[in-house]
């Protein structure tokens, strides 16, 4: 029950008030809320601009009068009328210059912020030009020096007043505000493009997988032909060939590595030192060019030789070599050279039949075209990416909501951007 009375009697929670703007039309409401502001701002500058413009004709009038001012006291020494005559002519000079330099042509709010600006930065150069003149005049022509000083402190003193007006206006960032706006609106145009730019990329990338796709059909029906499946199994019997060819190659290696020390050895007291180096060297090149298989008589000398001791090998290194050559006798090396040559037809014969075979090309430039695809739309999926990351280097939304506050702080309450998207 006393919790019911405190929520009656409890005060309802202020809702904030929310204008919501269309953001392709801010433009058009900054106008609107800013017109009357600027045309009131505008009158009352205006009025310190005709005032100025009036005090500065003054301003040249008193010193056309101080110009023609004669001494009241003639009787003082040459060199301080000197001193007295330059320091007028510099004096004048220096605030003609000054008073000219005023650009009071232009009017309003937008000009009035600039010229502010600019004539605190003139009037402290003026002053600092013009300070020891304006203290010598003041012994000799006190009145008018003195009247010229006045008139310049009542147009900095409407100056200040003009920019008083400036800096309390609502409208006072106005321009800096319509600077944001064209850097949004560029951001936006940026981001537009970039955005249509991802859209061709997509449609890009969309074509060049539609094209993947059939490579790919064409490729897996390939696989499935009678023609291809020959070329398959022609390929397997290649690897099945050439597997047993190394084997064979591999054994025969072996097989002489026991010998290679010893027929080097042997190659020096034997007839034909050529052969033997050969079969040292290389084994099987020696043994597919030893028609006559000489190395049957080879390894007898060499045997008789280790043997006899004339190779100079110690009893260690006689016994594998002696069992290897137990081992290469005439039937190893016939039915070897039958099996390797066997092997070897086979190879060429298989070869053929590949290389007569269209199937393997044709798949070959299929999958060619599969890996060009697919590098492609790898190339247009990272261009892509690039294109979203300078989309969000933009930081769009961060200067939307920048903007949002500005034109919140103009309008003194929360300002809200809309789109048609936002709808």
């Amino acid at each position: 029950m006393l919790e019911f009375i405190k929520q009656f009697f409890k005060k309802p929670e202020k809702i904030e008030e929310i204008e919501h703007i269309d953001i392709d039309k801010i433009e058009d409401w900054l106008n609107k809320h800013t017109s009357d502001i600027i045309e009131d701002i505008d009158k009352e500058i205006n009025s310190i601009y005709a005032q100025i413009s009036e005090d500065v004709n003054e301003l040249k009038h008193e010193l056309k009068n101080l110009k023609n001012a004669a001494l009241r006291n003639e009787n003082i020494i040459l060199r301080a009328k000197q001193i007295m005559e330059g320091n007028r002519t510099t004096y004048i000079d220096k605030i003609i210059k000054f008073a000219e330099a005023l650009d009071l042509t232009n009017k309003g709010f937008f000009s009035g912020k600039k010229f502010c600006k600019e004539f605190g930065a003139q009037i402290l150069e003026l002053s600092n030009q013009t300070l020891r003149s304006y203290y010598v005049l003041q012994e000799f022509f006190g009145e008018e020096s003195g009247l010229v000083a006045k008139r310049l402190k009542k147009v900095d003193e409407q100056v200040k007043e003009m920019r008083e007006i400036i800096i309390k206006s609502p409208i006072y960032n106005l321009d800096e505000l319509q600077k944001s706006i064209k850097d949004f609106r560029g951001r936006q145009e940026a981001l537009n493009k970039l955005s249509e730019e991802i859209t061709k990329k997509k449609s890009e990338l969309e074509e060049y997988r539609i094209s993947r796709e059939k490579v790919e059909l064409k490729m897996a029906a390939l696989k499935k032909s009678d023609v291809y499946l020959s070329y398959r199994k022609l390929s397997e019997d290649k690897a099945s060939v050439m597997e047993e060819i190394k084997r064979l190659e591999t054994d025969l290696a072996a097989d002489f590595s026991l010998l290679l020390r010893p027929l080097k050895k042997h190659s020096r007291l034997a007839l034909n030192e050529k052969l033997v180096e050969q079969y040292s060297n290389d084994p099987l090149l020696a043994l597919l060019n030893d028609d006559k298989l000489e190395i049957i008589s080879i390894l007898e000398q060499l045997k008789t030789n280790i043997l006899s001791n004339k190779l100079e090998l110690k009893d260690t290194q006689k016994d594998k070599p002696l069992q290897a050559i137990d081992k290469l006798h005439r039937r190893y090396f016939e039915d070897f050279l039958n099996k390797y040559k066997t092997l070897r037809t086979r190879k060429k014969d298989i070869d053929s039949q590949i290389l007569s075979n269209n199937v393997n090309q044709d798949f070959n430039d299929l999958q060619y075209k599969h890996e060009h695809l697919l590098g492609k739309c790898k190339h247009v999926i990272d261009e892509i990416n690039n294109i979203e990351k300078n989309k969000l280097k933009l930081n769009i939304d961060e200067h939307r909501k920048e903007l949002e506050i500005k034109f919140s702080t103009l309008a003194m309450k929360k300002v809200k951007f809309i789109n048609k998207l936002d709808k």
